[in-house]
């Protein structure tokens, strides 16, 4: 497996700085939003040696996904900066979510032509509220549109788990077409993103394993926003465990075939 970050926005520090701070703590992987285009040319700079994935905007971290008719000169732009900007950070997927605003659940031209414009091999995330049916019949129906852009799925452990707390059963379904999964920890019922580590119930160490078991091969990306500065220090200590436990694989290892 490839064990990754989410690099973002926190606080005042910019995606570049986050990345800067990633790279002092050795990861070869980093999942970045769009805010990595604010300064794209800073973070190309730090770019050297480390892989990359996209994350496509979506209701809950910008407002709005590609499926947004209101929102159709944004998207524009966004596509502008991905296909601009794409080729040197060489992103090895773009994650997307189901649309969740006024195209809740559907599969408009407007939001498969917007998807198809990135460029990119797609994976489509899980997000909360579908179980393991209505999302395989959304994948069916995204997969007959994208054809082969449709790299496979980003399995979100805390949205399945969230649903329905038996997530290994839901993973095990669609096992064979994922090649990323999302990690962090929830708290109170709420999607928190919150570090892994002994406690909450993806024990770091015991869901790793049940990944390894299930003959999971591909990237693992912790999608962690730390609640302050100094919980940047239980991101910096998973890495370290990472490095100790599995050697961080490189970032050119064998991630489940398609998207490497």
């Amino acid at each position: 497996m490839v064990y990754g970050f989410t690099a973002d926005r926190f606080r005042f520090l910019s995606v570049s700085r986050v990345l800067r701070l990633f790279r002092w703590a050795g990861l070869k992987f980093v999942e970045t939003t769009m805010a990595v285009f604010d300064d794209a040319s800073g973070a190309l700079r730090l770019a050297e040696g480390m892989a990359f994935g996209l994350h496509l905007p979506n209701a809950g971290n910008r407002g709005y996904d590609f499926a947004s008719l209101r929102r159709a000169e944004q998207i524009r732009a966004d596509l502008q900066r991905i296909r601009m900007h794409g080729p040197a950070f060489g992103f090895r997927y773009a994650v997307f979510h189901p649309p969740e605003g006024e195209s809740r659940g559907r599969v408009t031209d407007f939001f498969i032509r917007n998807l198809s414009d990135t460029g990119l091999p797609l994976v489509l995330e899980n997000i909360r509220g579908y179980r393991a049916g209505n999302f395989i019949r959304y994948y069916r129906r995204v997969k007959g549109e994208l054809q082969d852009r449709l790299a496979g799925v980003c399995f979100d452990v805390p949205h399945a788990y969230l649903t329905d707390p038996d997530w290994k059963t839901f993973f095990r379904i669609v096992a064979p077409e994922v090649r990323v999964v999302h990690l962090s920890n929830p708290r109170h019922g709420e999607d928190q993103h919150l570090p892994l580590g002994r406690q909450g119930p993806f024990p770091l160490e015991a869901t790793l394993a049940f990944l390894h078991n299930a003959g999971y091969n591909g990237v693992v990306n912790f999608e962690i926003l730390p609640p302050s500065l100094f919980g940047l220090t239980r991101l910096f200590a998973m890495v370290r465990w990472l490095e100790q436990r599995f050697g961080m694989p490189s970032s050119d290892a064998q991630t489940n075939g398609r998207i490497a």
